[in-house]
């Protein structure tokens, strides 16, 4: 888990929401969850690719979400 956050300590920020644990039958595989609204799209991707390049990380998924406008 460290070495994920320095992908976003390194760029001085903090995600809103980061949550993980261990799972699996013998509870070695670890799952990470992150939230975050400071990176916009291009920067969130290259984080997800820097992520899947990482020894040890089997999947890396990414998902925006839109804020629709209101009048």
């Amino acid at each position: 888990m460290s070495r994920i956050m320095e992908l976003w300590a390194k760029r001085g920020l903090l995600p809103q929401r980061w949550h993980g644990g261990r799972t699996g039958p013998d509870g070695c595989d670890v799952y990470i969850d992150i939230e975050t609204a400071e990176l916009d799209h291009e920067l969130a991707a290259q984080v997800a690719s820097a992520m899947r390049c990482m020894f040890g990380v089997s999947q890396v998924l990414m998902s925006e979400k839109r804020v629709a406008d209101t009048a």
